[in-house]
């Protein structure tokens, strides 16, 4: 580095000093402010989609929609479950995500001849 780049003493000492009088956050503190933050974007949201009139099926059947969010709901608990598992490294994750899409679609395909999609 040289010195034209290199931070001053002054410049250091100000930020190690404000840093030192920063407490961090403990792991309680900081779980009350995610569940706080999580809590109030799903209020928020479920307040924005009633308050634009909620679902309204239209031209959708209502075996469609109740198979869409079904079929949403295993995705997120497979998601959340493989990204949950200790000691697994991202490439790990990314090799069970598509695993499993691939199982998904499989499932998908051949729920397509159900009653649900028969019309």
């Amino acid at each position: 580095m040289t010195s034209e780049r290199a931070p001053s003493a002054d410049l250091r000492a100000r930020v190690l000093a404000e840093v030192a009088r920063t407490p961090s956050p403990t792991r309680v503190e900081y779980k009350r402010r995610v569940l706080l933050v999580a809590g109030i974007g799903a209020v928020a949201t479920v307040a924005l989609f009633v308050g634009m009139g909620g679902m309204s099926p239209g031209m959708r059947p209502v075996e469609m929609i109740a198979f869409t969010v079904g079929f949403a709901l295993v995705a997120v608990a497979v998601l959340t479950r493989l990204s949950s598992r200790s000691g697994a490294s991202p490439s790990m994750l990314a090799g069970r995500a598509v695993c499993s899409s691939r199982r998904s679609s499989r499932a998908l395909r051949s729920s397509r001849s159900s009653p649900c999609w028969r019309r």
